[in-house]
């Protein structure tokens, strides 16, 4: 089955080898997400309320761990500050009440609470026949992902209104059997998130 989707995407890239430098690059990707070759993602706002760059955010995860909080909030401070004055990220699992708090103390003029984490192991530990004292002793610093789902609430630092809510799906390539980390996976949708969240 491989093999079809290889020849098929060799006969997409000849038919356009015609065309525009730019259109072709941009067809070629397209084809690689639909067949599965590349890593796929889709961002879905409720508002698609535009903010200025000049402001400071902080971003706060509502995870199972606090490991899992923290690198998740850090890849989203990092590929979105590029787009903001400041943005800041809590190194502990916080709910939004304790985030918007933090915002506040902080001066920061929004919080971004990440809700409804879900994530998909490349390797589910569980199914294997490990035992118990092994698996406490893994490091979650090491997990990779095929999946990471989430719910990212747009909230006023002063009013504590929600202004917009950012669906986030990204899934690794059909093909990738190793998964990747929040960094790997999370890059290149988030700076796309920071474009769009600045209007570009």
């Amino acid at each position: 089955m491989q093999t079809i989707y290889i020849v098929f995407l060799s006969i997409i890239l000849m038919a356009l080898s015609a065309c525009t430098p730019s259109y072709t690059t941009e067809k070629v990707g397209e084809y690689s997400r639909q067949i599965g070759l590349t890593d796929q993602y889709e961002i879905s706002r409720w508002r698609n309320y535009t903010f200025s760059s000049d402001n400071q955010l902080l971003v706060a995860v509502d995870a199972e761990s606090d490991e899992q909080a923290s690198q998740l909030a850090s890849v989203i401070a990092k590929n979105l500050s590029p787009f903001f004055t400041s943005v800041q990220s809590l190194s502990r699992a916080s709910a939004v009440s304790v985030g918007l708090k933090e915002a506040r103390r902080s001066g920061c003029h929004f919080l971004l609470a990440v809700q409804e984490t879900s994530f998909k192991l490349a390797f589910d530990p569980t199914i294997n026949a490990r035992d118990t004292a092994q698996e406490n002793d893994r490091s979650d610093t090491t997990d990779k992902y095929t999946r990471v789902n989430f719910l990212l609430s747009i909230i006023d630092a002063n009013t504590g209104k929600v202004v917009d809510k950012v669906n986030l799906s990204v899934s690794t390539a059909h093909y990738d059997f190793i998964g990747s980390d929040f960094v790997d996976l999370l890059d290149k949708p988030i700076s796309q998130l920071g474009s769009d969240l600045v209007g570009n």
